[in-house]
Order: structure tokens, then C-alpha cells, then sequence
């Protein structure tokens, strides 16, 4: 065989099973210890090769993982959205191919620099870092949310974030990786002194997450307060028809009857699957059911108020008393091609491609909620997942996080856990509780360590409650936010242009 082919199959290689090992370690696999040496054999491609073959190296190992890790839209795109099965294939690899450019551009930087003759401690960790956090994507989404599993070191969140978490992850592999090499070359003692402080580093962040944990589980609550979560599991095949509204409604109040005298019901994301405040009918029933229980209700569904002499339509969030007052909260990050058609007013032929995306407006005011004097973070879907919305409402004083979302789009795949562990870093960032209600799951409770503590599985009918007690829990990210990464991003830029300007001012002398 060829030299050349012979080395280009052995970097693809290398390349698809970087990529196999970032899926292995994210849901429903769970194998997160992988994530720490998963980059080796791409760094060994990327130390090996030019940057324009670099890049398509990366390009490879990102479309490894996004094809086989995020699969599941296709069945959002297929049994929801009409798609035929060979469209839907085409617009997935279209996405994956999108989102793999963070690879793709991870590995050609990388080389470039590495070429100049910068460190890879320093290169690596700081690109990686930086790609994820500005690149722009459809989930915000990062190979350090596969240690929500990890118990101890997720909790460093709290201090940089999940985001942050990438730095120690990609120190680990080039450690791992310059090691290898070393002992290749059997130079590794003088080597050794790199693992050692990596272990020592990884061993003290372990600590710390051991010791947060036992700090929260010693702090005194505040307030006690009864939370029902109740989960219909109604399919999308009635989605839209008046027999979908009723039967919904009848699940959903059976279920309710069970829990008189709570503070809170938490029902999913377009449980109430048409405008609350615009059917007179189904208000009633909903005010009707708050005062029979005696308990306030929060639940997802949509509202249409004219702005501006406009009509405007929100994917809303509606709490409800049994005095019949309610408040209001309206979606600020919509879902693309979920919630909203992108660039649907330059090309509106995109709709004759998929059926059934929403035409929402994005609200625009961070509203806290309160009840019995808890204040809640009403998020509605996707916006779990935007650590930075999230900490605006905390900054408020919020107590926990009350996420309704619907994940039956996507059916019986990995999608509603992957969702669930990207929110649950959530908790650890802001040390606040979160009460997740899906419609068909995951359902769950979750502490301020980012814990399940009680979980209602996939398509199970079913309900779950939980006398919580909120504590005040100090969180650096929740007051700082990304401020240590900015830190470290300045320091690396610092670092990587200091020599450039050094040899700029020796030439003008």
C-alpha cells in the first residue's frame, strides 16, 4: 500500500475514534472517565500532520460525534416535521456537519500555533476552550457536560462554570498524550514531573467537589416547600386536534387530585396545548382545578397579545392560584426550527420543507415568579440550557429553577437524558434545586449538587413530589459568571502574542 494512503488511513482512524470515545462518555453510555484521554488521538494527528489536513481531521472526528451522538433529530424531523427519510439523513449530516466545524477549526489552530513552536499545554486548552465557548450552535454543548456523572469534579462548575470544566479536561489529554510520546522516546522520567501535577491538580478538584458537597448538605434550609411534578406522557400523534386537548386535560387532572395542599404543581411544557387566557372554557377548568386542590399550578402553554397593534404570539409559562390570580412568564430563547423558522422572512420557502415549526416571538422580560414567598426561574425548554439567562434570574434572588419542557418530539431516544444533563449543570452553577416536568420524561427533582434525586422514566404516566427545603447556597459562578475564564482566556492571549511583539520591537531596534 501506498505511504501516503497507508498514513492517511491510519489519521482517519485515529480521528473516528477520537469521536466514538467523546459519544461513548456522554447518555446513555455514560462512560465520562473517557473524556480525559478521548483528544489523544487526534492530538497526535493534529502534532503530525499540516493544518489544512488537520482540519479535515477535526472535521472528522466532529461529524463522528455529532452523527452518532445526536442522531435523535431525526425523529423529531421525520415524525413531526414530515420529513422524508432521505431529507431528514441529508439535514443531519448538513447539522452535524455545521457543528463539526469546532473540530475542524480546534485542530488547524492548533497545528498552526503548534508549528510556531507554542506549548500544547497552553494551545490546546485554550483553543478548545474558546471554540466552545463562542462558537455559535444549536445546543450549547461541550465535551465537559459529560462530567454531570462525575459527582465530585462537576461541582467545580460553581466556580467557572460548566463551560470552564474543558480547560482541566484538555490539560488532562495533552498530558496523557506528551507522556505517551515520551515514553515512546523513552524520555519519560524526564517527563514525569507533567503527570505528576496533572494527578495532583485532579486529585485537589475531586477534593474540592467532595468537600462543596458536604458544605451544602450541612447548610440549614430556609424554607420548606411541597413540589408535585406530574408527567401525562401524551404522544404528538393528537398534537393539535380538540380530543388531544380534552384527554390531556383529563390526564392531567386526574393526576392533579392526588396532591391537595401543595405549593406547587409543575406541569410540562404545552400541557395545556392552547391559549389559557383566550378559552373561557378551559380557564375555568384550569381555575376550577387550582382551587379544588388548593394548590398553585405552573404549566406551559401559549398566549397572543397584540403589540404595538400587532398580534404576538409566546410560548408561555402560567402559575395559577387558588384564589384565581395567575402570572406570567414568556419564552426569551426561542428554539430554532423548534419554536421559530430562521431566516424564514428572507427565504419563506423554507417552511415547505418541514411542517409543524412554531411561529413564536421571544419575550423579553426576565420575570421571577413567587409562591408562599419561593421565588422561582420559569424555564421553559431549551432555555435550561443558557447558563447565562439562568444566572440573570438568579441575580434576582430566585430560590430554584422550575424547568417545563416537552421532549416527545424526539421520541424514545437519548435526547430527553442528554437534555436532562446539560440542565442539571444548572444546579451546580447556581447551588440552586431544579423541579424538571416533562411531558413523556425525564421528569425529576434535582438537587443543588446537580443530583437526581427522584426521576419519572421515558412514556410513563406518573407523578412524583418532594418536600423540598431550599437553602441560600454561595455560588462564585452565580456572582462572577465566566469571570475566571475570561482570566484565563486574557492570560493565554497574553502569552501566545508577547513573543510576536518582542520580536517586533527587537527588529525596530
Amino acid at each position: 500500500m501506498n505511504k501516503k494512503i497507508g498514513e492517511f488511513l491510519f489519521f482517519l482512524l485515529l480521528s473516528i475514534l477520537s469521536g466514538s470515545l467523546i459519544v461513548l462518555a456522554f447518555p446513555t453510555f455514560y462512560y465520562h472517565e473517557l473524556v480525559w484521554f478521548a483528544f489523544v488521538p487526534l492530538l497526535y494527528v493534529i502534532k503530525n500532520t499540516d493544518s489544512r489536513k488537520a482540519f479535515f481531521f477535526g472535521l472528522t472526528s466532529g461529524l463522528v460525534i455529532y452523527i452518532w451522538g445526536f442522531w435523535w433529530v431525526t425523529n423529531s424531523m421525520i415524525h413531526f416535521g414530515g420529513m422524508h427519510f432521505s431529507l431528514a439523513l441529508f439535514c443531519l449530516f448538513l447539522f452535524s456537519l455545521y457543528h463539526s466545524l469546532l473540530y475542524g477549526f480546534f485542530a488547524f489552530i492548533s497545528n498552526r500555533l503548534l508549528g510556531k513552536g507554542f506549548s500544547m499545554l497552553l494551545v490546546v486548552p485554550f483553543i478548545y476552550t474558546l471554540l466552545a465557548f463562542s462558537f455559535p450552535t444549536l445546543f450549547p454543548w461541550s465535551v465537559a457536560n459529560s462530567q454531570i456523572e462525575n459527582k465530585y469534579f462537576s461541582q467545580v462548575a460553581d466556580l467557572v462554570g460548566a463551560i470552564g470544566l474543558n480547560v482541566i479536561l484538555l490539560l488532562s489529554n495533552v498530558v496523557i498524550f506528551e507522556f505517551l510520546v515520551s515514553f515512546k522516546n523513552r524520555t519519560c522520567m524526564s517527563f514525569i514531573i507533567k503527570p505528576l501535577l496533572m494527578l495532583f491538580v485532579i486529585i485537589s478538584l475531586h477534593a474540592y467537589g467532595y468537600f462543596r458537597i458536604k458544605n451544602i448538605q450541612k447548610t440549614p434550609y430556609e424554607k420548606e416547600f411541597r413540589v408535585a411534578i406530574v408527567q401525562g406522557s401524551l404522544g404528538i400523534d393528537m398534537l393539535g386536534t380538540r380530543s388531544f386537548t380534552r384527554k390531556s386535560f383529563e390526564v392531567y387532572e386526574r393526576l392533579s387530585l392526588e396532591y391537595k395542599n401543595f405549593d406547587l404543581l409543575v406541569w410540562p411544557e404545552s400541557s395545556v396545548p392552547l391559549s389559557y387566557t383566550g378559552s373561557v372554557e378551559y380557564k375555568k377548568k384550569m381555575d376550577t382545578l387550582a382551587s379544588q386542590i388548593n394548590s398553585n399550578i405552573i404549566f406551559g402553554s401559549w398566549d397572543t397579545r397584540k403589540i404595538n397593534g400587532e398580534e404576538k404570539s409566546f410560548s408561555t409559562a402560567f402559575l395559577i392560584g387558588p384564589d384565581k390570580e395567575y402570572q406570567v412568564y414568556d419564552k426569551i430563547k426561542l428554539l430554532p426550527f423548534g419554536d421559530y423558522m430562521p431566516l424564514d422572512t428572507l427565504f419563506p420557502f423554507l417552511r415547505q420543507f418541514v411542517v409543524g415549526v412554531g411561529d413564536w416571538v421571544p419575550g423579553n422580560e426576565r420575570k421571577i415568579l413567587t409562591v408562599n414567598g419561593v421565588r422561582l426561574i420559569p424555564s421553559i425548554c431549551y432555555e435550561i440550557l443558557i447558563p447565562g439567562l439562568n444566572r440573570e434570574f438568579k441575580k434576582k434572588g430566585a430560590d430554584l429553577i422550575v424547568n417545563m419542557t416537552n421532549d416527545t418530539w424526539f421520541g424514545n431516544t437519548k435526547e430527553s437524558y442528554q437534555h436532562l444533563g446539560l440542565g442539571r449543570f444548572r444546579a451546580i452553577e447556581l447551588r440552586v434545586p431544579i423541579v424538571r416536568s416533562t411531558n413523556t420524561g425525564v421528569s425529576a427533582f434535582i438537587t443543588e449538587t446537580g443530583r437526581t434525586v427522584m426521576s419519572l422514566e421515558l412514556f410513563l404516566e406518573g407523578t412524583i413530589s418532594w418536600d423540598m427545603r431550599l437553602k441560600n447556597s454561595y455560588s462564585f459562578f452565580a456572582g462572577y459568571g465566566n469571570l475566571l475564564l475570561y482570566i484565563y482566556f486574557i492570560l493565554c492571549m497574553f502569552f501566545l502574542l508577547t513573543p510576536s511583539v518582542l520580536r517586533k520591537l527587537k527588529k525596530r531596534r
